[in-house]
């Protein structure tokens, strides 16, 4: 059995995405990371393609560190994006700075960009953007109290990543479809053991502590505490 701390974590997409937790956890490599990608971007100055994809990155590993500048970068991103007329690196663009409006809690405007980059995704006929926009809105909306499209939402990301046989993605999104079975414990231990297996096949740790997190959610909730432990 892997054993984790027994802080209670919250399985949702914060979890799955860059999220407080791994930060917690792998916070050398996080700052290492950022300290590179902010080096690097400072550096190159040239707006170009390889600026643009500095930017998103910087974005999304901001998302959770630094809300004003993963926003900045966000932002940057979107603008260089629309000056080149990258249609797939502003649907990135879009997707992060969404995100890091989720994190903050303005959600209506992460729901536009979210819109936004499903509907590039769409045009361009990327399967897999398609399929993380789709699983963010689902997160969004549950969080803001809409669980049956929210599900919905979330099952059709799962589908399609199933589809597009993109192990992590499915993982991902087995994850996140098992917080909507609260009353059905062994359907959502099913889920989240089904995930875990995946993770476990790619070598995912991020995703295999989620997996497990979930596992012990299930059996908390089934006030099964010394179970839950366990898996924490």
């Amino acid at each position: 059995m892997m054993h984790f701390s027994h802080k209670f974590l919250i399985v949702s997409l914060t979890l799955v995405m860059p999220i407080p937790v791994w930060a917690q956890v792998e916070t050398p490599f996080k700052e290492l990371r950022l300290d590179s990608l902010e080096k690097r971007s400072e550096t190159h100055r040239k707006k170009d393609k390889t600026k643009l994809v500095l930017l998103n990155q910087l974005a999304y590993a901001y998302s959770n560190v630094n809300f004003d500048k993963g926003l900045d970068a966000g932002n940057q991103a979107i603008s260089l994006a629309q000056k080149l007329n990258d249609s797939l690196y502003l649907a990135e663009a879009y997707h992060y700075t969404g995100q890091i409006l989720t994190f903050k809690g303005e959600y209506d405007h992460a729901l536009e960009l979210y819109e936004k980059a499903l509907a590039i995704n769409q045009k361009l006929n990327n399967k897999y953007g398609i399929a993380q926009n789709t699983l963010h809105l689902g997160d969004l909306l549950k969080r803001k109290g809409d669980g049956k499209k929210a599900m919905e939402l979330s099952q059709s990301a799962l589908s399609l990543f199933e589809e597009i046989k993109n192990p992590e993605g499915t993982a991902k999104a087995l994850n996140f479809v098992s917080t909507f079975y609260n009353s059905e414990p062994a359907r959502a231990m099913e889920l989240c053991q089904k995930a875990l297996m995946l993770n476990e096949q790619i070598g995912n740790k991020n995703g295999i502590a989620v997996s497990y997190n979930g596992m012990g959610i299930v059996h908390f909730r089934s006030a099964e505490n010394e179970k839950a432990i366990e898996y924490f």
